[in-house]
């Protein structure tokens, strides 16, 4: 079925900042395609991991053949978890 939400858990290990994108979905069925990409910025984690959680809407993130583009930051070590959130939470 149509994607709800996403929480998306991103963790830095490397010893510098890193970011990670999310790109913007295709028009349809994002017909919030036009809000543009998101992006995470992590501080460097080498000796404390760094965390980011970012929620994303299929409204918004979702392209036409059903899958969410992350990009990650060159050299970057961690870890990206995804969980989908059941309607209606």
């Amino acid at each position: 079925g149509p994607l709800g939400k996403l929480l998306i858990v991103v963790c830095n290990t490397t010893n510098a900042e890193k970011v990670v994108t999310v790109g913007v979905g295709d028009n349809p069925p994002a017909n919030a395609e036009g809000l543009g990409t998101t992006t995470v910025t992590l501080a460097a984690g080498d000796s404390i991991p760094q965390m980011g959680i970012v929620v994303l809407e299929g409204s918004r993130f979702l392209t036409e053949d059903g899958t969410i583009e992350v990009t990650v930051a060159a050299n970057m070590t961690g870890f990206i978890s995804a969980y989908q959130i059941p309607k209606g939470v």
